[in-house]
């Protein structure tokens, strides 16, 4: 009987844990892939933002300004910290990647204080707040490090 007992345990519950321990990391998984997504849609959503907003200024003083391109403008400025708080929120765990957000948040606030400056500014005169924009404050570098980050912290994630 003890044998009949045992074999039963071998054959069902030993299974059973095995596979409740790899369903539990399945999942684990699959949260940690669903946040590294959530990550990189924040910042693809805010980079869309900081971009629709500059190309709109850049618009204005050009000449097309109308109001679609000044609501634009203001719309996607509005976006970009909602989306920054987001990213904030989905990275408070990663001291790193906080120092990361801090400089970018500055980096945007720059920019969009220029875009804003640049639809006031006479168009023969917005040459050196063009070139402000693209030359003091990039962005990408900061971008692309905080999404590489987030991609090797989800390969170290799924790797254990």
């Amino acid at each position: 009987m003890p044998l009949l007992a045992l074999a039963v345990l071998l054959i069902v519950v030993v299974p059973f844990l095995v596979l409740q321990k790899l369903s539990r990391e399945s999942l684990e998984a699959a949260d940690a892939v669903a946040h590294t997504h959530r990550v990189e849609a924040a910042v693809n959503a805010m980079t869309v933002e900081l971009r629709e907003c500059e190309e709109s200024a850049m618009a204005i003083v050009l000449g097309a300004d109308t109001p679609y391109a000044r609501a634009r403008m203001a719309e996607a400025a509005a976006a970009v910290d909602p989306l920054m708080q987001e990213l904030i929120a989905l990275t408070a765990d990663n001291s790193d990647q906080q120092v990361r957000i801090g400089q970018l948040k500055e980096l945007f606030a720059r920019r969009l204080a220029v875009a804003k400056r640049l639809v006031e500014t006479p168009r023969e005169q917005a040459a050196p707040l063009v070139r402000e924009l693209v030359s003091l404050y990039p962005v990408r570098g900061q971008l692309q490090a905080l999404l590489d980050q987030e991609r090797s912290l989800l390969a170290a994630r799924i790797a254990n």
